[in-house]
């Protein structure tokens, strides 16, 4: 079973969602405080990180910085705030997806399993796919470009699968939260694009014309290689 780590300096919060987790079956380690999430992170290997955006020492932004310099551990991030360019702010930096708060701790067991499942990748029957100068691994879920390694976090990589595994199609908005992030994801547009917009500058497509990630505005989005 997953092992689980949750930061956050409500104890009592942590409290209820440890004893949760615990009941569905995963196996939970706590923080409440950024110094000790970075001293567990760093003793043990994790399959997800329940992380708070407001901690007393150090802010949950930096600490996902420091995550996705050594991890693609995904990250479920813990918010108070109600601004949606700071949810996209940790987004950018590596978060995979977002609970704010007061939530229902059912809320956040469906999102942990929805991350969860991404991350193990329920790729197609084929292991090894490229297109142009990128090869898409499903079996060990890595990504290289001219043979060089691209890291992506596994929200970003099941994007880029779901996209390059069917050449040509134009995904809705719609289609594409439903099949990434769930279908009861409440996340609006702007985080998927915010995801491509990742992945463009992870993979060097970032100037117009795009040669992979193609926008068709008004509809959605689609995979593509322009020579």
């Amino acid at each position: 079973m997953a092992r689980i780590l949750v930061v956050d300096d409500e104890i009592s919060l942590t409290e209820v969602i440890s004893a949760y987790l615990i009941n569905s079956g995963y196996f939970v380690d706590v923080a409440n405080d950024g110094r000790s999430a970075l001293e567990l992170l760093d003793s043990r290997d994790y399959d997800l990180v329940v992380l708070d955006l407001m901690l007393p020492d150090i802010q949950g932004e930096e600490i996902i910085k420091i995550i996705r310099q050594k991890s693609k551990v995904p990250v479920i991030m813990l918010t108070a705030k109600t601004d949606e360019d700071d949810m996209v702010t940790g987004l950018k930096l590596g978060a995979d997806d977002y609970v704010t708060k007061p939530f229902s701790v059912k809320v956040l067991l469906a999102r942990i399993e929805s991350v969860l499942r991404r991350a193990k990748d329920d790729s197609p029957k084929t292991s090894i796919l490229s297109v142009g100068d990128i090869e898409i691994d499903f079996s060990k879920g890595v990504v290289h470009k001219n043979k060089e390694h691209i890291s992506l976090t596994p929200t970003e990589f099941k994007l880029l699968s779901t996209l390059a595994s069917n050449p040509g199609k134009t995904f809705t908005r719609e289609e594409l939260l439903k099949e990434i992030w769930g279908i009861d994801s409440d996340l609006k547009t702007r985080v998927l694009d915010v995801t491509v917009k990742n992945i463009r500058k992870k993979i060097g497509d970032v100037k117009k014309p795009y040669r992979y990630i193609h926008t068709d505005f008004g509809k959605g989005y689609r995979f593509e290689v322009i020579d």
